[in-house]
């Protein structure tokens, strides 16, 4: 069982809006919890933002999950507590008994259509329910080494291509509604789709 957060990372991945500026102010309230602020001159993506965090500590274990209000942090515990030796990832689901989802129905087909696409390429992906998640813990030494990526949104992807062996436990998510920014697959629409198609060809690509 795993109870201490060892360390807490932030990556700024070039960003213009003055998200710099409002974390060094933050971080200069001598926050109870030690931070670890990374910033990034050149924007290259999620999963590369979220490589750089994980090569930034020597954390056993590593946590993924989105800032803006849908992975609720009070799932954490469970999430720990679940983890040990023998499992080499814990992905938060929305599609096992007990989980679910706050999405309209039109980003739900295509969040599904997404799901049946990685589930065809990557065989560790058919392992999963929600092999789509952006919320799981995984042991840091089965991603430490993945290869840069430029514009990436899916590391549980890549780290599935890579390691389609790995020992997983899903546990059931509710996942709560978006308090801040929207869904790239909405703001993005058709755009999104291609750019998702080019990205698991890449981690395919990367893995062999």
């Amino acid at each position: 069982m795993i109870t201490n957060v060892t360390d807490i990372i932030i990556i700024d991945d070039g960003s213009t809006d003055g998200t710099v500026d409002f974390i060094n102010s933050i971080l200069k309230g001598n926050p109870i919890i030690p931070v670890k602020f990374i910033s990034r001159n050149v924007k290259m993506g999620t999963v590369d933002a979220q490589l750089a965090g994980i090569r930034g500590t020597d954390a056993e274990y590593v946590c993924i999950m989105d800032s803006d209000g849908q992975h609720p942090v009070t799932k954490l515990p469970e999430m720990f507590a679940a983890m040990s030796k023998d499992i080499d990832l814990i992905v938060a689901s929305r599609y096992i008994k007990g989980g679910s989802n706050s999405w309209k129905a039109s980003r739900g087909v295509v969040s599904r259509g997404a799901t049946i696409l990685a589930k065809f390429l990557f065989k560790g992906a058919r392992r999963l329910k929600d092999p789509m998640s952006g919320f799981f813990i995984v042991k840091r030494n089965l991603v430490y080494n993945l290869e840069s990526v430029k514009f990436g949104y899916k590391l549980l992807l890549y780290t599935l291509s890579a390691h389609p062996d790995s020992s997983i436990l899903e546990i059931p998510l509710k996942m709560n509604s978006r308090e801040e920014g929207e869904s790239k697959v909405v703001s993005k629409g058709m755009d999104f789709i291609i750019k998702y198609f080019k990205e698991i060809i890449n981690y395919k690509r990367k893995a062999r």
